[in-house]
């Protein structure tokens, strides 16, 4: 039988991720712009015109917004904060306004954590508000923001802002479940656990998305990451072989499905079957070395039958004299 050259599992492993890791990038980008400009809606960041919106008219409150629109970020905040501690505006009307202007005030300074922390105060104490959702946008838009200075552009690895951005993106999905907001946490999440080569929480929180939005217009993207999760996490022929089982799985619900990336799905079911025919030769090897030679020839011969396209031609050599 004339079998197609197979290249060394180094060389192809290696092309595989090279290849993947450009896509990762690619992906990357356009979920930062997606989830930047297309998903939630963007919250205005002239604050005295909000204020003046709102209908608020709190000389001190308008004096902070207009220093913050003039750029004195640091005198806005001491504003209203000196405000805050007055006991008489605690029953304030405009203090979720405020609350909220102070919270922009820190996030135009960089301290983007505590400007998370006074929307949660302001989420908190008034969760019945007119406030609660735009205050829960620019939650997400500040996690966004410091997810992305966290870690440059085309880099992998973690970032220092890296867990404090995934804790914002959490918190968010228990603040609105089930809202886009919580969608779009979610997947950012995920892409980005993906995006720095944690297949493993890539794979649990696309998961999670699959089974929370099955609806989701993203849901195509999303199980085709799932599965190349899993993928991905597979160690080699002497590993276990579950991740790479699953990701067999899921590439054939998404081939059945018809999902669009049908050449993409058709290469990485050829490489599984390349993991699994290695895997077989892998284990005849061990259980030859250790003088199980039945039990090699056995393992090979089923081998043959469901490798056959991609087994090496020394195989049969190998099976034949029993080496």
């Amino acid at each position: 039988m004339t079998r197609s050259p197979r290249t060394t599992p180094t060389a192809r492993v290696g092309t595989l991720v090279v290849m993947n890791r450009w896509s990762v990038f690619l992906a990357l980008l356009l979920v930062v712009v997606a989830g930047c400009a297309g998903r939630p809606d963007v919250v205005e960041v002239d604050n005295t015109a909000f204020l003046e919106r709102r209908g608020v008219t709190e000389p001190t409150v308008l004096q902070a917004a207009a220093e913050l629109d003039d750029g004195d970020e640091e005198q806005a905040f001491d504003r209203l904060v000196e405000w805050f501690r007055d006991p008489r505006t605690r029953q304030s009307q405009a203090r979720p306004e405020a609350l909220f202007v102070a919270a922009n005030a820190l996030a135009e300074d960089g301290n983007t954590e505590r400007a998370f922390y006074y929307l949660d105060e302001l989420l908190d104490t008034y969760p019945d508000g007119t406030l609660f959702r735009p205050a829960a946008i620019r939650q997400y838009q500040l996690a966004v923001a410091l997810l992305a200075r966290s870690r440059p552009a085309f880099s992998l690895g973690t970032g220092a802002g890296d867990f404090e951005a995934l804790e914002m993106l959490f918190r968010i999905q228990q603040r609105v479940p089930g809202s886009d907001l919580a969608e779009s946490a979610l997947l950012l999440s995920a892409d980005h656990y993906f995006a720095r080569g944690d297949y493993d929480f890539a794979e649990d929180a696309y998961t999670v998305f699959v089974e929370s939005y099955p609806r989701s217009d993203e849901i195509g993207r999303v199980r085709l990451r799932q599965a190349w999760s899993n993928l991905l996490q597979y160690q080699g022929p002497r590993y276990d072989p579950t991740s790479l089982l699953d990701a067999r799985a899921q590439f054939f619900d998404l081939k059945d499905a018809g999902v669009r990336q049908t050449p993409e799905i058709e290469r990485a079911l050829a490489y599984i079957e390349e993991q699994f025919a290695q895997k077989a030769e892998s284990q005849a090897g061990w259980y030859r070395r250790t003088g199980h030679r039945d039990a090699a020839a056995r393992i090979m011969a089923e081998a043959e039958v469901r490798y056959a396209d991609v087994l090496s031609d020394d195989t049969d050599e190998e099976t034949a004299d029993g080496s």
